[in-house]
């Protein structure tokens, strides 16, 4: 916690990492206001979020909450996402995003909760991966252990092909998710890396139509692909300006 010996180290890792992460535009024209990515000026949502709603029936994640992007395949913060999970993983790339995602569970955790009007959240789940079903995802080995909530249990559809674009309602399954002491269930989603959202999504509608009252997805990074056609003014814009580790999609300190 703030003070300690280990959160000097959170604090002097994220400091680091602000000198190449990009920060998540949230009120620009051209900028979808579900997942953050680039769209059209005239957009408020992207083709692959409006379509998600339509087939869900709007069953998705109350929140989206990326905490930084992740900009073409090049940069630093690319390389963690590939390397802490990679064959052998970096044990640099484990210790930068997990110290990113602790920053921001200390910081940002409780603007996420007064987004959601609750007080609490009763459980925690981690995306699997589709193309190891077998294999327990690296982020949930990694995170877990700092995320004392109960963990809900996503099971893979293997007849979904794994390298699917698009929401499918029954990607995933799990058990009926439970109320905890009469507070409805809050589930806090966690990924590592929003490109569609399919995966994502897919997984919030599976938690709840088991029974979450309330979805919150937190994504370490949302993908932007510098080459799409509506991305360049997004692009622009993000890498001018240096990312600040006190700003969240849902908070901006007041002006001083």
């Amino acid at each position: 916690m703030p003070g300690s010996p280990a959160w000097e180290v959170v604090e002097r890792s994220v400091a680091e990492q602000t000198n190449y992460l990009s920060p998540v535009l949230t009120d620009s024209p051209g900028v979808c206001q579900v997942c953050f990515g680039a769209v059209h000026v005239a957009s408020t949502r992207c083709g692959k979020c409006a379509e998600a709603h339509h087939r869900s029936g709007g069953v998705l994640a109350d929140v989206v909450v990326p905490i930084t992007y992740r900009i073409g395949y090049t940069r630093q913060a690319a390389h963690d996402l590939r390397a802490y999970k990679a064959t052998p993983s970096s044990a640099e790339a484990r210790l930068r995003l997990t110290c990113l995602f602790w920053h921001f569970c200390v910081r940002h955790l409780a603007c996420v909760k007064r987004r959601l009007g609750i007080d609490h959240f009763t459980h925690v789940a981690f995306v699997p991966s589709t193309k190891s079903p077998m294999v327990t995802h690296p982020l949930q080995a990694m995170l877990k252990p700092m995320v004392p909530l109960d963990l809900v249990e996503l099971v893979l559809n293997n007849s979904i092909d794994p390298y699917s674009r698009n929401l499918n309602l029954d990607w995933f399954k799990t058990d009926p998710i439970r109320s905890i002491s009469a507070r409805p269930s809050a589930v806090l989603l966690i990924d590592d890396t929003w490109v569609t959202g399919a995966r994502v999504q897919s997984a919030a509608y599976c938690l709840k139509e088991a029974g979450a009252a309330r979805v919150a997805t937190i994504v370490l990074a949302r993908q932007i692909n510098p080459d799409y056609g509506h991305a360049a003014p997004l692009v622009n814009k993000a890498t001018g300006i240096r990312y600040d580790p006190e700003i969240c999609v849902l908070h901006a300190p007041a002006a001083s």
